[in-house]
């Protein structure tokens, strides 16, 4: 029988029996009485121990047995009230609550119970009628003025708040917990002049309690009365020469005036406070981060400022992440890289720092170290995309094509809807599937990349290229490669591929036109290029110009593994 069943039945077997019972006798009816209050007390006792065992099902029963037998007493309700709020069933606890307290109106554990609850449930102005009725059953206990006084301001209503205030300062004498929440709340009505006196006179009850003198110096200052906080900085200062806060005040007070000097100085007092928490340096130095890209003093000062972070707080990643991306950001990436790698020395658990330094590793071309780093981006962060992207990207430079195979497919899978990125991955992997002559599946990654985007150019003119070098859909191949010149003119990469696509398709004097063209635009520092031009040559019969074409890649230190046989043999070698 569920919860909601079983309180419709006792409730309807209660009504029936307040309405229905009638007995024979007067003997009868007495002993029935006494038969009634013997088994409430009995299933009352019996529910109070399965409580305290935590058998709240069992509990419930006795308690809604109770409500049957005598719906009249307030007990049983107030229990049953206190296992639904423990069960989390606030409908039924705040029911059975109000039952409790309106049986019992003179009860003040039931009003507690029900102010409780409703406060629980964020029923805040029903708690707060509830706390104004504890306090009239006990005048004696502050603790409910301050409830209630939490309940009205939580509501917006302040100045009922400060009322209630004012009467806890009438019934138990002025402290400083209720001056300090009336401050409080007359900042929260914009009741500024109010608020600094009574600021005063806390400030005067207590001399040598600062934070009564911070709040009235914040005061001020949020209130552009910048001589007067200026004034009251200056006052903690002298009680308390390392107080952070108000070297951040006094820091912002001169940038203010325009006295940057003295502004930074402040700024670095307060960074070399070690209890000023680190999470408000880092957010100051993003501001300077975005600050002083392009201002060479804020870039001196930005730098100081990580210094201090590092030495002040020389355990925590942050310091090491922060400097890092100055670092990076101004390309002093050897340092940044070093930066980075104590970050994820000190903690290894933010794949963020990991990114931003394998990113770093990347842009210094240190190889070996980009794919050893990755790897271990991979093992710390197996569903993140980035240490497989850098991974394949470091082993393709490796040649260890078998292991980028696996990096890019494993990215593949966590690549989500980012098409740009996944077009990227299908492009390396058609690069890789070709060096492990897997021709076919370098084929359909190729194609797969340009269902995602058909004008890619590198995709373009590798896939050409290499279907050039296999003598294979040549006429395709010539397609692609015009289309990838069409899209950028004067690439000599892409002028040599049209043109050697031309050349496996024997036609010489046009292969020769557009190679010439590749050379005009910065091909001829290319041996690659020069070589290709050498062999369109030797088959138009220009062997003399073909074999110095040769020459000259050769003394460039690039070209194929068949031009130095090709030199030696003086004949063309495919």
């Amino acid at each position: 029988m569920t919860n909601y069943f079983r309180k419709l039945v006792f409730l309807a077997i209660t009504l029936l029996c307040l309405n229905k019972i009638v007995f024979a006798q007067v003997g009868h009816e007495i002993n029935k009485e006494e038969s009634v209050d013997t088994k409430y007390t009995s299933f009352y006792h019996d529910g109070l121990k399965e409580k305290m065992l935590e058998n709240y099902d069992k509990a419930e029963d006795y308690f809604l047995e109770c409500v049957r037998l005598m719906p009249e007493k307030s007990e049983a309700y107030y229990e049953l009230s206190l296992i639904y709020k423990k069960q989390s069933n606030s409908a039924d606890a705040i029911t059975f609550a109000k039952k409790a307290v309106k049986l019992s109106p003179t009860n003040e554990w039931f009003y507690i119970n029900l102010a409780d609850i409703l406060y629980a449930n964020n029923k805040l102005k029903e708690a707060g009628e509830v706390y104004k009725s504890i306090i009239k059953l006990n005048k004696s206990n502050s603790s409910y003025y301050y409830k209630y006084t939490d309940c009205l301001f939580k509501e917006g209503e302040v100045k009922k708040a400060l009322k209630v205030l004012t009467d806890i300062e009438n019934n138990f004498g002025i402290n400083s917990e209720v001056e300090l929440l009336k401050v409080k709340l007359l900042l929260e009505v914009r009741e500024f002049n109010l608020a600094i006196k009574e600021l005063n006179k806390l400030v005067k009850k207590h001399p040598d309690d600062i934070k009564y003198l911070e709040i009235m110096g914040e005061i001020y200052y949020k209130t552009n009365q910048k001589d007067k906080a200026f004034n009251v900085f200056q006052e903690i200062i002298k009680k308390d020469s390392a107080n952070y806060n108000v070297h951040l005040y006094l820091s912002n007070y001169y940038r203010d005036i325009k006295d940057y000097g003295n502004s930074f100085i402040e700024l670095k007092k307060a960074f070399n406070n070690s209890e000023l928490d680190i999470d408000t340096k880092i957010q100051i130095l993003f501001s300077y981060y975005m600050l002083s890209e392009k201002d060479t003093s804020l870039k001196k000062q930005a730098f100081e400022l990580v210094d201090i972070l590092e030495k002040v707080h020389p355990n925590d990643a942050k310091s090491f992440s922060m400097s890092g991306d100055f670092y990076y950001r101004d390309k002093i990436y050897d340092k940044s890289i070093e930066k980075y790698l104590r970050a994820i020395e000190l903690d290894s658990s933010k794949y963020i720092i990991w990114e931003q330094l394998l990113i770093g590793v990347s842009d210094v071309d240190s190889i070996n170290l980009l794919e050893k780093l990755s790897q271990r981006a991979i093992d710390l962060f197996p569903y993140q995309i980035g240490g497989y992207t850098f991974n394949a990207f470091a082993n393709i430079r490796l040649k260890n094509y078998n292991k980028a195979e696996k990096s890019i497919n494993e990215a593949i899978k966590y690549v989500g809807s980012n098409k740009e990125l996944l077009l990227q991955l299908y492009s390396y992997l058609g690069d890789i599937y070709n060096n492990l002559d897997k021709h076919d599946k370098s084929d359909e990654a190729y194609e797969n990349a340009l269902k995602i985007d058909p004008k890619n150019i590198y995709v373009l003119n590798n896939y050409s290229y290499y279907l050039s070098i296999r003598n294979e859909h040549l006429e395709k191949a010539a397609e692609m490669s015009r289309k990838s010149n069409e899209l950028d003119p004067n690439n000599p990469t892409y002028l040599d591929t049209y043109a050697w696509v031309l050349y496996k398709m024997k036609d010489y004097p046009e292969a020769k036109k557009w190679m010439e063209k590749a050379i005009k635009n910065g091909g001829d520092k290319d041996a690659d290029i020069l070589e290709h031009y050498g062999d369109i040559l030797f088959q138009l019969g220009d062997k003399d110009k073909a074999l110095s074409m040769w020459n000259t890649a050769k003394e460039m230190g690039g070209g194929s593994e068949y031009l130095e046989n090709k030199i030696k043999e003086k004949r063309l070698i495919e």
